[in-house]
Order: structure tokens, then C-alpha cells, then sequence
């Protein structure tokens, strides 16, 4: 899942809800830090079963 998740991120398909860029204003959050993160991180929990679609925790 997440090399799959790292393809998308390098290939630009991401998308950052409002809701989501809220939030990461509150906590002082850059989107920079958050693909860094993907791109080096590693799974630390699945949700196979979240809809619309499966996460996880990076």
C-alpha cells in the first residue's frame, strides 16, 4: 500500500481537503512535511475496512 501511495504522491495525485488544510494551519503543519513524511515513513497502521477507501497510519 504505501509504495503505491508514494507513486501517487510523486506523481502529483494528492489532494488536501479543506477540512484537512484547517486543521494543518492550526497545528502548524506544511504540506512539504506531510509528503516528506509519506516519502520516507513506513505503515504503522492499516484500515483495510475505512470508506470510501482504505488508509493508514504513515
Amino acid at each position: 500500500m504505501l509504495k503505491h501511495i508514494q507513486k501517487l504522491i510523486k506523481l502529483g495525485y494528492y489532494d488536501v481537503k479543506l477540512h484537512t488544510r484547517k486543521r494543518m494551519i492550526e497545528r502548524n503543519i506544511k504540506i512539504k512535511d506531510v509528503i516528506e513524511t509519506i516519502e520516507n515513513g513506513t505503515i504503522i497502521e492499516e484500515y483495510k475496512d475505512d470508506k470510501p477507501l482504505p488508509s493508514c497510519l504513515i
